[in-house]
């Protein structure tokens, strides 16, 4: 038993080698960049539209960078996993 177990993970193992191998020679990423770059504009309309209509306190402007922070972060995660990476 716990040798078929064994064998099978290593045959897939090898398989998400050989896999990754490829998506690293074919190079291209998932995300187009006009899409990233309307994700880009729409996220930025909206932050400042939260920015002119909240109440300028440390509580908003706190919150609003976390916020942007916690969004960029997403983008780049995003972007980044979605490149093939080597």
């Amino acid at each position: 038993m716990q040798r078929a177990t064994k064998a099978e993970a290593l045959e897939t193992t090898a398989d998400v080698s050989k896999t990754r191998w490829l998506l690293y020679a074919m190079g291209d990423t998932s995300i187009a960049t006009p899409m990233l770059v309307i994700v880009i504009l729409w996220l930025t309309t909206i932050f400042i539209s939260f920015g002119l209509f909240a109440p300028m306190n440390w509580t908003a402007i706190g919150s609003m960078f976390i916020a942007a922070l916690s969004v960029s972060s997403a983008i780049f995660l995003i972007n980044w996993t979605g490149q093939s990476t080597g």
